[in-house]
């Protein structure tokens, strides 16, 4: 998981009870702190960095220096949380129940075993269950919808006041209440794991039968904008910080930043002094409509589609997307 402050102060994320605080700009080490057990949620933003563990405690610490620790507990074990940054700081999924840390005080939002949830700006939270959604608005009224479309893997709120919701094969627009509306589906031998949301640009990360991958796409056309394959190394998460970089949480406690309107913009994490420093290959895509233009003499050579696959309706893997793709070893040296 990661957590990219939209101001650019700082973005955060773990490899299992560590937390790593890195610089948003250099993506240089800040600190890092082992907490009481394995981490399930991460913030970030120019004040504080938030960490939940599985035992239920909640870590807050300021973003630059990572001193004076402040804790709150959950009341129970958690399975996953998410930060936000309002009055409901911390949602958090307990073993049957779906509790709000409000100040440092956990409240009982509502019972069930929740698959995924969000919060947006406004403190209204969004629990995907089985079978069904579950607002609860900020004043507490609980809203139900059920659905059919199956297991829920991820949700996330859009800055234009509705919910995107990830199940293993498609997107949906879910606006509150309703039925949930179509946006995109994936081909057939890709599933999706993670989804996180900007006003101008939603991202997603799969699994694919060669690794893991990554694709943004541009709100509300859905022309893919940038996309990353790891052949090596799996997705941990997704987050947005200031447009139009996105944070891609790898597993060892990496990460990638990469500026999606100029997709070859890749950064990486620099390592922290004492952690095992790694290398990995990363297969980048973009789209010729929004990346800078490519040198006369490239030294990437254009790279043609694939054959469409089983879903057309999923733009950059099918038809008229890919301009450049190439292949990167990510070194400690590069930026850009």
């Amino acid at each position: 998981m990661i957590a990219f402050d939209p101001k650019n102060t700082v973005f955060a994320m773990n490899e299992g009870a560590e937390l790593l605080v890195h610089d948003g700009e250099s993506e240089g080490p800040l600190w890092r702190k082992t907490l009481d057990g394995e981490i399930v949620g991460v913030g970030a933003d120019r004040e504080n960095v938030t960490a939940i563990t599985a035992k239920g405690t909640v870590a807050t610490f300021p973003s630059r220096s990572g001193a004076d620790m402040h804790s709150a507990a959950l009341g129970g074990d958690a399975r996953f949380a998410v930060v936000g940054s309002g009055k409901r700081r911390v949602v958090a999924a307990l073993a049957s129940k779906i509790v709000a840390l409000e100040g440092n005080i956990p409240r009982t939002l509502v019972d069930g075993d929740a698959s995924a949830i969000a919060i947006a700006a406004d403190d209204t939270v969004l629990v995907a269950v089985v079978n069904a959604f579950i607002v609860v608005a900020p004043d507490g009224k609980v809203t139900t919808t059920e659905h059919s479309l199956g297991p829920v893997n991820a949700v996330t709120w859009h800055p234009e006041n509705f919910w995107l919701i990830a199940t293993p094969k498609k997107v949906y627009r879910f606006n509150g209440n309703g039925e949930p509306v179509h946006v995109t589906s994936m081909p057939a031998e890709l599933t999706l794991r993670y989804i996180a949301a900007t006003k101008q640009a939603f991202s997603i990360g799969y699994d694919a039968d060669d690794g893991m991958g990554v694709a943004t796409l541009e709100w509300p056309s859905k022309e893919t904008l940038a996309t990353l394959d790891y052949p090596e190394r799996k997705v941990r998460g997704l987050s947005f910080g200031p447009w139009p970089w996105l944070a891609i949480a790898l597993d060892l406690g990496d990460a990638n930043k990469q500026n999606v309107l100029d997709p070859k913009r890749l950064h990486r994490s620099d390592t922290h002094p004492g952690r095992e420093h790694h290398s990995w290959l990363v297969a980048v895509g973009g789209s010729s409509k929004k990346a800078a233009p490519a040198p006369k003499a490239a030294s990437a050579p254009y790279v043609p589609d694939p054959p469409p696959q089983v879903q057309s309706e999923f733009p950059w893997r099918v038809l008229g997307f890919i301009a450049v793709v190439i292949l990167i070893i990510i070194r400690w040296s590069m930026r850009h």
